[in-house]
């Protein structure tokens, strides 16, 4: 790629978007290989040729398997495109933003494509983790692990933290006395104080005061919350497979979750079970927002869809011709 890129790139890296940075990575690759093999210097691009590559994305570019990218996927690319421009332009590397004009397709959803857990499920996935950690001898670096993922959990599902936000808290980050969890940075953004339940605070404080410790080993202590087996801190991908190898676990010694199963859960599961358990038990859809840290409403929303029958409902006894 071409430098400015990889300046750009690391500039997202500098503003805490981590998870940011391999999805536009993509798209300047996709943009710095079509402009090398029409020989044009990106730094020297027109608004033509910017258009030029967007219908090249939605019409001639085909992913390894022969088929088009989606819309979301070509939307991503050109938000690479536009910050990748935007940074230049801001820093008079270039005089003119040929992407500025860029419109990115929309795709709109009525909800969040995502399975979740129900209240139940998210119960006896907790259970489930305590069961492993009580299964290893107390005091081993395996017990403290499965420690460490039990924190790991029940923090996810209490708080609806993003991935990137999780593994970026640090222990100063937790208020025991107030039951709190200050977020600093989520998302590109400032965060702030949040609640949280007392028992996932708990949980936190035991692995942090019991278990915690025999990560370190003895070392310096880096002050991130969920240290990584050989690393500082949990990778980015790691609560992804904790989550499907506790399900797959809690399937089995729960016949009964039959519809838990079928769930392809996923990190940003946590965050729907959290947003719609939060609905679900009279959370008005203004505090949720809050919560997640969410800057519209409408985003909130398609977290905490309203099935017709509730709408009915909610129809009968509040309207006066009913």
């Amino acid at each position: 790629m071409h430098e400015t890129m990889l300046d750009y790139l690391r500039s997202l890296e500098r503003e805490g978007r981590t998870t940011t940075v391999p999805a536009y990575s993509w798209g300047l690759k996709n943009y710095y290989d079509w402009t090398t093999r029409l020989m044009i210097d990106p730094l020297k691009a027109t608004a033509a040729d910017v258009e030029t590559f967007q219908r090249f994305l939605a019409e001639e570019y085909r992913k390894p398997n022969g088929k088009p990218l989606a819309k979301g996927t070509q939307g991503t690319r050109l938000s690479a495109l536009k910050g990748y421009y935007a940074y230049l332009y801001k820093r008079s590397v270039i005089v003119f933003d040929p992407a500025r004009k860029i419109q990115i397709p929309k795709v709109r959803r009525a909800k969040v494509a995502c399975d979740y857990l129900n209240q139940q499920e998210a119960t006896a996935l907790i259970q489930t983790q305590a069961r492993i950690v009580a299964e290893r001898k107390e005091g081993s670096r395996y017990w403290a692990l499965e420690s460490r993922n039990l924190a790991m959990l029940a923090l996810a599902i209490a708080t609806g933290r993003r991935r990137t936000s999780m593994f970026s808290l640090r222990v100063r980050d937790l208020d025991f006395e107030r039951n709190e969890v200050r977020i600093e940075w989520e998302k590109g953004k400032a965060g702030r104080v949040l609640p949280c339940v007392k028992w996932a605070v708990d949980l936190a404080r035991d692995y942090i005061k019991k278990a915690r410790p025999i990560l370190l080993g003895g070392e310096t202590d880096p002050d991130w919350l969920f240290i990584g087996q050989r690393t500082e801190r949990v990778c980015g991908k790691y609560l992804g497979r904790l989550l499907r190898h506790v399900q797959q676990r809690t399937v089995e010694e729960n016949p009964d979750l039959e519809e838990l199963a079928a769930k392809k859960l996923k990190t940003h599961s946590l965050r729907v079970t959290f947003a719609m358990m939060m609905f679900l038990n009279g959370a008005g859809i203004r505090i949720i927002n809050e919560l997640l840290l969410h800057t519209n409403l409408s985003t909130t929303a398609k977290y905490t869809p309203l099935e017709l029958d509730d709408l009915r409902r909610a129809c009968r006894l509040a309207h006066p011709r009913a």
